[in-house]
């Protein structure tokens, strides 16, 4: 088990992320797309986690719904208007994915805060993509 303290060493930084990402109930081996990438499904949205070594950054992409085929003023503006609100999170659009973003350093790293920061993101996700899906046509993922 990882000790919930900052400064971890690379390694420990993968094993915290996966610590974490047993402790939300995924199954590692599943999961594991390299040594530095997780994808995991979580309802609808697909959540992918990336560790670049070099930055020390650990992000986290909650790729939630796509756009509408026709794009209304509307939906843009909930979109921006949500960032303003959402405190460490980010929203944004790539190519037709809505996406909810975290960026964590790994200096700052401790096991408990990254579970919380990572379940924080997935409620957040699994509310507005009901919210965009019902009130801004935006569709489900493929």
């Amino acid at each position: 088990m990882i000790q919930d303290h900052g400064n971890l060493t690379v390694d420990g930084v993968r094993a915290a992320i996966e610590t974490v990402l047993q402790q939300m109930g995924y199954i590692i081996e599943e999961s594991r797309k390299s040594s530095d990438a997780w994808i995991v499904k979580h309802g609808s949205a697909t959540i992918q986690i990336m560790y670049h070594e070099h930055s020390g950054f650990i992000m986290s992409d909650v790729s939630m719904c796509t756009l509408p085929n026709k794009i209304e003023y509307d939906i843009l503006t909930f979109l921006m208007q949500q960032n303003n609100i959402l405190t460490g999170l980010t929203l944004s659009i790539y190519d037709d994915k809505i996406l909810l973003s975290i960026l964590i350093h790994d200096q700052s790293i401790h096991v408990d805060t990254m579970l919380k920061l990572l379940q924080r993101q997935v409620n957040i996700a699994d509310r507005l993509d009901n919210i965009l899906i019902e009130k801004y046509g935006a569709d489900w993922n493929d």
